[in-house]
């Protein structure tokens, strides 16, 4: 009876967040602890799509843990992109 309540509450909090985010169903969302966590997950999760000579856009104004992942990709592929300061 208790769990069959909790995957009951656990859909309907999954349905509202696809819901807010114009999902086609709450399968297609992944939820996490916070930001950072999610981000690092994305990293990783898109690292092997990138390809030398592809480009990792940074600025100045990231937040520090959105810079270090991307940061940590660009520096693994073999032509790293300029700093846009740099001209």
């Amino acid at each position: 009876m208790l769990l069959k309540k909790l995957q009951k509450n656990f859909e309907r909090a999954y349905n509202i967040a696809a819901n807010f985010v114009n999902a086609d169903s709450w399968r297609e969302i992944i939820l996490g602890r916070n930001t950072t966590e999610m981000i690092n997950l994305v990293a990783r999760g898109t690292a092997f799509q990138f390809r030398d000579g592809d480009n990792v856009v940074l600025t100045r104004l990231e937040h520090n843990s959105n810079y270090v992942p991307w940061y940590g990709i660009s520096t693994q592929m073999a032509q790293i992109g300029k700093n846009i300061e740099e001209g």
